[in-house]
């Protein structure tokens, strides 16, 4: 017979929708993108596969979610492409 060890809760994470956080912790940014549409009405699509799994960390509010935009478009590496239906998500081109 196996015994399930227990897991300690993030009980910050567990907590944030209460108080309308994005809590990230090296998630990924497919994840984070899902997250984010849950509030926005815009969607968020990584759009360049090799992005996909970037781990993204931060407290974003989820009744501001543009905030998680603003730490994504300082990034030197990603361009975010906006239309009034979807913000994409793009390996930044070097000049």
């Amino acid at each position: 017979e196996s015994q399930v060890k227990p897991q300690r809760a993030d009980v910050s994470a567990a907590t944030a929708w209460v108080q309308r956080l994005l809590v990230f912790n090296e998630t990924p940014l497919v994840d984070v993108a899902e997250e984010f549409n849950r509030y926005s009405t815009r969607r968020l699509v990584v759009a360049d596969p090799s992005l996909r799994s970037i781990g993204v960390s931060g407290v974003y509010s989820s009744t501001q979610p543009e905030t998680v935009l603003g730490f994504l478009r300082a990034q030197p590496n990603l361009e975010l492409r906006e239309t009034d239906d979807e913000i994409r998500v793009v390996v930044r081109q070097q000049k």
